[in-house]
């Protein structure tokens, strides 16, 4: 048997780049009047890469008040949101696990209108 290198290549190898989180159809930054029952996490439109994301838990920030969950489910911070009366600032903190098994700790904030309901 005969062996022989043809070249000797040095590949660079990264962890996958952290996802999107979104609330319902909702993606980070967007102005909400209606609320979606799950968070999720993907890829946005600039990664083209397809992976799943588990949603593992999350904190929601509204002002000084908080809330947490375990899971994608976001039914609790309908109750928990009540009457907002100017346009407010809600800020999620989750952690989720990709495909590799890595944890990240990824952050959304949606501007949440006046008349804030559940579909």
């Amino acid at each position: 048997v005969v062996v022989d290198t043809l070249r000797i290549v040095s590949y660079a190898v990264r962890n996958l780049p952290p996802p999107a989180l979104y609330w319902g159809p909702y993606e980070d930054g967007a102005v909400i009047n209606s609320s979606e029952n799950f968070f999720f996490a993907r890829y946005g439109g600039n990664i083209y890469l397809n992976a799943y994301f588990s949603v593992l838990k999350w904190t929601f920030h509204l002002g000084e008040k908080s809330i947490s969950g375990v899971g994608k489910n976001a039914l609790p911070i309908i109750e928990f949101i009540g009457d907002i009366g100017t346009p407010t600032k809600a800020i999620v903190i989750a952690t989720v696990q990709g495909p590799n098994e890595l944890e990240y700790e990824i952050k959304g904030e949606w501007i949440i209108m006046p008349g804030f309901k559940n579909k």
